[in-house]
């Protein structure tokens, strides 16, 4: 018997010396991650701008779909301005609070289409003047009814402990295009059950109406044409260099396109014998559209200017037969159409 298992022994050894050699191996891992039960909940979303702790007519709120408003804010030369706003989010969840993992937010541009990956909420709930305040301004621009406001400053509150409240602050330029800007929620529990605002039976996508704003800007305040000869056409031209402001550049400072409209007073003669010079002496070209004769009425510069774009724009002018030696004053404006 005993000879007997030690050959078993020896044979299990030749096997192992054997064995064939690996050198590298996909292992196929599988887990299933199912849900605690009853999902959490999104009860509450708002928007509100923040720029400079002010809030610019017009912004935050309309009183028929609860939508929140947001006003661009001009850019300057060739920087961009920044409008920000926050987005606020109150959960809850049957299991209670301390269920909640985290919320997820993404801003998504009026077509749908992401800006960015989704991002973790700030959950604000322990700083209570800061979610009074948000849920106050709320109230304030029309976004929640009374009975929402009352609801969320009883539940937030530390005895109750009913709701969570989270916020992300995100910011559009002055040339983001104007439109519903939507933002997406997800709120997650710790067994993996979540609730979505963009599922069709639940609060809905948080939109935020990016307002439109027509805006110019120019390099430029004065056109110093210098001396000219008689009927002889002199030209100002212009330039997309924003620090030339001898060579004139106008700019769109908003998030739509804008068309110009301009008009010039006649040119006066500062000294004796003093002369005019007709405002359709001047002329002006941009973006290829000329109106080769000015006059102290508007006229239209049809093709537009795009945002963010700068553009050189040409002023020319051609002194009459029988204009006199003199120094000549007008001024020229510029309005959007």
């Amino acid at each position: 018997m005993k000879k007997i298992t030690t050959m078993l022994v020896a044979f299990a050894m030749v096997a192992t010396m054997f064995a064939p050699v690996v050198s590298a191996q996909n292992i196929d891992v599988n887990a299933s991650v199912s849900g605690s039960g009853t999902p959490p909940s999104i009860d509450y979303q708002w928007a509100l701008s923040v720029n400079s702790g002010s809030i610019i007519p017009g912004d935050d709120g309309t009183t028929t779909d609860m939508k929140t408003q947001v006003m661009p804010i001009a850019g300057s030369g060739m920087d961009e301005s920044e409008k920000y706003f926050k987005k606020y989010v109150v959960v809850s969840d049957p299991n209670g609070i301390d269920d909640i993992a985290a919320v997820f937010e993404q801003l998504r541009d009026p077509n749908g289409n992401p800006m960015g990956a989704e991002v973790l909420a700030n959950d604000i709930t322990g700083d209570d003047a800061q979610w009074t305040a948000a849920i106050n301004q709320a109230y304030a621009k029309h976004l929640i009814t009374v009975a929402d406001r009352d609801d969320m400053l009883d539940l937030l509150r530390v005895e109750k402990a009913g709701y969570k409240i989270y916020v992300v602050e995100n910011y559009l330029t002055n040339h983001d295009a104007p439109g519903d800007y939507q933002v997406y929620f997800k709120v997650v529990d710790k067994g993996g059950a979540c609730e979505e605002n963009s599922d069709q039976a639940s609060i809905g996508l948080l939109l935020v109406e990016y307002m439109s704003l027509k805006a110019f800007e120019t390099d430029f305040t004065a056109i110093n044409y210098g001396p000219l000869i008689i009927n002889s056409r002199k030209v100002i031209a212009g330039d997309e260099d924003w620090n030339t402001p001898d060579r004139p550049t106008i700019k769109n400072q908003g998030n739509v396109e804008i068309c110009m409209r301009i008009s010039a007073t006649d040119m006066i003669g500062q000294n004796s014998p003093q002369q005019t010079i007709p405002a359709s002496a001047l002329s002006v070209h941009l973006l290829g559209y000329d109106i080769d004769s000015l006059s102290n009425n508007l006229q239209t510069l049809n093709n537009p200017l795009q945002p963010c774009t700068p553009t050189q724009i040409d002023f020319d002018i051609t002194a009459p037969y029988g204009t006199s030696a003199n120094v000549y004053v007008s001024t020229i404006t510029l309005v959007m159409a």
